[in-house]
């Protein structure tokens, strides 16, 4: 007999616009993250806290993907009534 395989599609990812600093964004929803990652040519498009310039790398959950980190800001994101 042969095997049989089943693949599972991940689910697809979910984006919601969501004000940041003020100015409405188009975000991805990802509820278990311990962090947020915005590119710089976005950033530039928004008023900010100054950036806390640190050069590394970040892996993500997969374990295996990393991005390159150019510094540290604090924003404000707004879901519904919840700041953070």
């Amino acid at each position: 007999g042969g095997s049989s395989e089943k693949i599972i599609n991940p689910s697809p990812l979910s984006f919601i616009t969501a004000p940041v600093n003020g100015i409405r964004l188009q975000c991805l929803l990802d509820t278990g993250a311990s962090n947020i990652f915005i590119h710089t040519s976005t950033l530039l498009k928004i008023r900010h806290n100054p950036i806390k310039r640190i050069k590394g790398k970040y892996t993500l959950a997969d374990g295996n993907t990393t991005m390159d980190i150019d510094g540290k800001v604090e924003i404000n994101i707004q879901i519904g009534n919840i700041r953070t």
